[in-house]
């Protein structure tokens, strides 16, 4: 069987033009002179069949004297070859060295002088490296192809598969893939114009060459790709570099040859995963299972494509079946975590994370974050913090962790270590310190702990002495603290700095009411009317700090302006009937009672008690 991942085909992404000296640019000239001497190694294969008809054409060139290595598949119906080099001499092929089918390749025998390639290093085919395929056309002439690897991977037994960005031709199977230096690095392997592989030269020089000469009508022929070893040849190269349609194509064909292979069923449902054909894969994982109800891979894998479908019980089900059968399956912990997490089953979400957690594995991922959420979701935020703590060590610039564990520290009331979080985001994102600084205010406000929100607004306004949001936050705060005559001070400024700031003008006017300052209260609600004549807090407020001076009759203008824009303020009507009683004005005292009566019979029968 060929091993898995052996090969990786070529996809077209353009043609570059390099058919004769004349097709390069100057600057490839002297790269060409070096490619050009190549060509005496490489022979153009004409394949015929058992009428002596032409059935192909491919590419083999020399690795010794008289021994040339092509692509298998491009010769195994055949009954004779007959060889072009590149002076357009007929070389005779006179049979088979060797055969290996596990990697598509044949060393052949041939009558030649002709000088071998030297092969190079397969680790020089990497991505970049400029490189020329020199092979024969479909008639017969050695041409050469200029173009880039676009792709690279490792492989142990080639050393290097890769990509090119190159067109070709089944009669280019075989070709050497060459370097401006003229080493071989790579050989082509075109199972159709649309699929090809290259792989690591280096192989090449693996191959036995020496035996006996095994002669074409003596070899049995077969069409290689369409046997067995062929099919699974093809199969694992299109799998392993994600040519789905093509993989999933010569996988049904080995599974006609062996129905009840769970290995093949395996492979295509990766193949249909690769497609995002998750539908199929989860039949075809299933089929697997039901072959071997013991295939820890496929419940696994069935886990992560119900958990990509959303579908979180499913992988719940099938990852837990998966650590059943093989509890070294520790990543199942994590993606299981994550689909209890999906389905708000947070206790056995954080027992997931902490399994994963403790196989020591490579790569935390945003486990500990995670399970920082769960324990915030479950309102265990002291064991929530200490997880985004453990987050915060492999990655402490994360602000949005940062703040996460910043939030789970408040609710844990643990309120000094959260503000000193809350700077630390402040100095790693400068642009948002005001959001972190308000945050450590809001958190001590609700804690009511004002002296801490005052110490918080304080380094705020210190960051920007002319933010009135700033200002007004701290001067709020000494109103809390019944510290007034600085909250005085501060609204002042504020007032300064925005004029039009309304609740300034309220907060100031309320900070002189508390120091018994009247009038100067009343002149901030009478500033606070101006800016805003239709702010009835603002009326009555200044009518009730006249009424506090004894002062009934300035007092009543501002009570009918209140009514006037809150017509069922039952509170003013009360203070205006204080006032006419106080006014002696018993007639427009009973009139306001008889409104009143209508909007709060309870303050109504209050207000009667005052007449005589």
């Amino acid at each position: 069987m060929i091993k898995k991942s052996l090969f990786f085909f070529l996809f077209v992404t353009s043609f570059l033009t390099l058919v004769s000296p004349l097709g390069l640019f100057s600057q490839e000239g002297e790269a060409l002179t070096k490619i050009e001497t190549q060509k005496e190694g490489v022979i153009s294969l004409i394949v015929y069949g058992e009428k002596k008809e032409e059935i192909g054409r491919a590419t083999g060139f020399l690795i010794k004297e008289e021994l040339l290595v092509t692509t298998y598949h491009s010769i195994s119906q055949a009954k004779n070859i007959m060889g072009i080099d590149y002076t357009g001499k007929n070389i005779k092929v006179n049979g088979f060295i060797t055969v290996n089918k596990e990697l598509d390749l044949a060393l052949l025998s041939l009558k030649s002088k002709n000088s071998p390639l030297k092969i190079g290093q397969a680790d020089k085919l990497e991505t970049g490296a400029v490189v020329y395929i020199v092979g024969g056309n479909d008639y017969g002439d050695i041409q050469i192809h200029a173009g880039k690897v676009t792709e690279s991977t490792d492989f142990p037994l080639t050393k290097k598969l890769a990509q090119l960005n190159v067109s070709t031709r089944p009669s280019l199977s075989g070709s050497p893939v060459i370097t401006s230096e003229g080493l071989v690095i790579g050989i082509m392997n075109v199972v159709s114009r649309s699929d090809r592989i290259v792989m690591g030269a280096e192989i090449a020089t693996q191959l036995p060459t020496s035996g006996e000469v095994i002669k074409f009508k003596d070899w049995t022929t077969e069409d290689f790709i369409e046997t067995w070893d062929g099919a699974n040849f093809a199969a694992q190269a299109f799998a392993a570099i994600k040519d789905t349609s093509s993989a999933e194509k010569f996988l049904k064909k080995l599974i006609n040859f062996k129905p009840n292979d769970k290995d093949l069923f395996f492979l295509l449902a990766q193949v249909y995963v690769d497609q995002r054909n998750y539908s199929n894969a989860v039949n075809t994982y299933q089929k697997v299972i039901e072959l071997d109800p013991d295939h820890s891979d496929a419940a696994y894998q069935l886990g992560e494509v119900y958990f990509t479908m959303r579908n979180w019980n499913g992988a719940v089900s099938h990852l837990g079946n998966a650590l059943r059968l093989d509890p070294q399956k520790t990543e199942a912990h994590y993606i299981l975590g994550r689909a209890y997490k999906e389905i708000k089953d947070y206790q056995k979400a954080v027992q997931a994370f902490e399994k994963y957690v403790s196989s020591n594995p490579e790569d935390l991922k945003d486990t500990y974050a995670s399970i920082g959420n769960c324990y915030v979701s479950l309102e265990i935020f002291d064991k929530a913090g200490m997880a985004f703590e453990k987050a915060l060590e492999t990655n402490p610039e994360d602000t949005q962790m940062v703040y996460q564990y910043a939030q789970a520290l408040t609710k844990a009331k643990q309120y000094e270590k959260a503000a000193e979080i809350y700077y630390r985001l402040a100095e790693l994102s400068p642009k948002d310190a005001q959001a972190y600084y308000n945050g450590v205010i809001r958190m001590y406000d609700e804690a009511k702990m004002p002296e801490k929100a005052a110490e918080a607004a304080r380094k705020l306004v210190d960051l920007n002495p002319e933010d009135a949001d700033a200002l007004y936050n701290l001067g709020y705060m000494y109103i809390k603290m019944k510290e007034f005559n600085e909250a005085i001070k501060i609204f002042k400024e504020v007032i300064a700095l925005r004029p039009n700031f309304e609740f300034a003008y309220s907060n100031l006017g309320f900070s002189y009411n508390q120091l018994k300052q009247y009038s100067r209260a009343v002149n901030a609600f009478s500033q606070l009317v101006q800016v805003n004549p239709d702010n009835s807090d603002a009326w009555l407020n200044m009518s009730v700090n006249y009424m506090l001076q004894k002062k009934f009759y300035e007092a009543i203008e501002p009570l009918r302006k209140t009514i006037e824009l809150k017509p069922n303020y039952a509170t003013a009507y009360y203070n205006l009937g204080i006032c006419y009683l106080n006014l002696q004005d018993n007639y427009s005292a009973r009139e306001i009672y008889m409104q009143l009566k209508k909007l709060d019979p309870a303050l109504a029968q209050r207000l009667l008690k005052y007449f005589k």
